[in-house]
Formats: C-alpha cells, structure tokens, sequence
C-alpha cells in the first residue's frame, strides 16, 4: 500500500492533511525509512491531541511479524520511536483515560481505590497511577 493510498483512506474517515503535510510526509517517511534500515514503512494516521497531534507510522524490516518498529512526529520532520510496551504498560494505559494533550511528557494520574475489608471496620487504600504520555502513546 502506497502513502498516497493511506492518505486517500485518511481523508475517508475525515482527516485531511495539507498539501504541504503530505509533501513533508512523502519525503521524511522514505528518510526514515532508509535511516533506520526499514524493509518498508506504513502510515498508521493521525492521533489528535488538545495542543497538538500525533502523526504515526510503523516501520517493518525484514520479518513482518517480529521485526515492527514504530515512529511518531508532531511536525512530519522530526521521526522519533515510541517506546517497546509491556504488561505493566498495557494494565496503566487502561487506566488512564482522557484526550491526548500533544505534549509527550505530560504525566497522566489515575486515583485507584481499593476498599480493604468489609463493614464498618473495612478502610480504603488509595494509590495513584501515573504515566508519561509518550508511554501511553505507545
């Protein structure tokens, strides 16, 4: 699937680019792609954020299945790697909910309550789970 194919599936689902997005996208992806040795690269789409959004692409190498590797810009220019995810990952970005605010190092909190014990001797523990937002971006 070409660029310009993802783009034209893109603007289907109400997100369109500028011409001058799509140029700098035409032309930084083939960079990224030959920099980090990539096989091929895919454009994902547009994840919007409150300040501003996430452009995401996944580059493959040979192995289609193990070797993904994937990249993100808020400028089309500069391609950065989104960090491997874990379990721990996956359980705290189910936590946390709410738009994404543009800025990667945004922390994100979540108040988890817990109530320990029954009746009227039961207490409740409450603990905090926080998470950059580059984390939950990935």
């Amino acid at each position: 699937e070409s660029l310009s194919q993802a783009l034209e599936y893109l603007g289907s689902s109400g997100v369109v680019l500028s011409v001058e997005k799509k140029a700098c996208l035409q032309t930084t992806l083939v960079l990224a792609c030959r920099d980090n040795k990539f096989h091929h690269i895919k454009f994902w789409g547009v994840i919007k954020g409150i300040q501003k959004d996430y452009y995401i692409t996944q580059g493959i190498k040979k192995d289609e299945i193990r070797d993904r590797t994937t990249l993100y810009s808020q400028d089309c220019m500069d391609w950065k790697l989104l960090p491997s995810v874990d379990d721990e990952l996956r359980v705290k970005s189910s936590l946390i909910q709410g738009r994404f605010t543009g800025d990667p190092d945004y922390v994100a909190e979540h108040k988890v309550t817990k109530r320990l014990g029954e009746g009227e001797g039961s207490e409740e523990n409450t603990t905090t789970v926080e998470m950059k937002e580059i984390d939950r971006l990935a």
